[in-house]
């Protein structure tokens, strides 16, 4: 009986283990989003990533990004190996 616990205890182990390095973020690729711009106008783009890091793009890749200080959506520039 007691070598029927080891054996079902290093099988529950092996599993628990097995679930453990095998689970991933949610990645999502190219998922489209209809943005509205603060003057009510519509632009449709697509999102990637996951629930830690994620952005909009368009068709061709190129990343859009709130602009702070007027709330519209708008391209980004590289700038120092930061997105403005």
């Amino acid at each position: 009986m007691r070598k029927r616990l080891v054996v079902v205890g290093i099988l529950l182990i092996l599993l628990f283990t097995n679930f453990s390095f095998n689970t991933y973020a949610g990645y999502l690729r190219n998922v489209p989003q209809l943005i509205t711009q603060p003057d009510g106008s519509k632009i449709q783009c697509f999102a990637t990533g996951d629930e830690y890091h994620n952005w909009l793009h368009d068709k061709n890749n190129y990343t859009i990004i709130q602009n702070q200080e007027n709330g519209y959506f708008v391209y980004a520039v590289k700038n120092n190996g930061r997105l403005i």
